[in-house]
């Protein structure tokens, strides 16, 4: 159901990893990675990301843990502005 929701928002599940989507809201590349019930969504545009949670929220109970630190036992470093 949830890989149905992206595909839905028009988004391409990668063919080297099927729990990866690729796509753009308003222009923006999105890339989104799901394991089970956990979803990390990555984008240069933070509006891209709140739409995304935005629809996400529509549909399932959505808890955001704020900016991730790591996922799948992989460390996570961000910098802002770049």
């Amino acid at each position: 159901l949830l890989s149905n929701t992206f595909l839905l928002l028009g988004f391409t599940q990668s063919s080297l990893d099927h729990g990866v989507y690729i796509g753009e809201v308003n222009g923006d590349k999105v890339i989104v990675a799901i394991f089970v019930d956990d979803v990390l969504i990555a984008s240069a545009s933070l509006e891209a990301i709140s739409n995304i949670k935005a629809k996400l929220a529509e549909k399932f109970t959505v808890k955001d843990m704020g900016l991730a630190k790591e996922f799948l036992s992989i460390r996570i470093r961000q910098s802002r502005g770049r």
